[in-house]
């Protein structure tokens, strides 16, 4: 019984995953500055070093997404599947987006934890979260790194 709620809840957010390669969802209501946030592309081949995981975003703020958003800086609900040698995950993450840039989610697994990364321009450091390794697991605060 304890599997079944985390398996229900695994697919019932992958029930509604689609592999369209639709236009790409844009958060903003009016015209402004805007941020896109990427993950790794569904199908990716990506020789991942050490601990680096796949991290594949499916929707943000509920809406689901492609490749790359378009959204407004502020706090946004990003809902990931991470997949590490065979097994996935639903990372649920609440992330606040600083600026109108480029960012990318990054996940890494370090034993029985996972942290998740907001990174600006491929390699920049903006924000960090850790959870234990779980099916599903949420990441609440991201700590803005100086």
């Amino acid at each position: 019984m304890k599997t079944l709620v985390p398996l229900l809840l695994l697919l019932l957010l992958a029930g509604c995953n689609t592999t369209s390669s639709g236009p790409t969802v844009s958060h903003a209501s009016t015209p402004g500055p805007q941020a896109t946030v990427t993950g790794d592309a569904a199908g990716e081949v990506t020789d991942f070093i050490g601990g680096e995981i796949h991290c594949r975003i499916q929707s943000i703020d509920g809406d689901t997404v492609n490749v790359t958003t378009a959204l407004k800086p502020g706090p946004h609900t990003v809902i990931a599947e991470l997949t590490s040698q065979g097994e996935q995950y639903v990372a649920v993450i609440q992330v606040g987006i600083p600026e109108a840039r480029p960012y990318r989610i990054r996940a890494h697994r370090r034993d029985d934890a996972v942290t998740i990364t907001l990174v600006e321009g491929g390699d920049k450091l903006i924000a960090t979260s850790t959870a234990p390794l779980a099916p599903q697991m949420k990441f609440n605060v991201f700590v803005k790194q100086k």
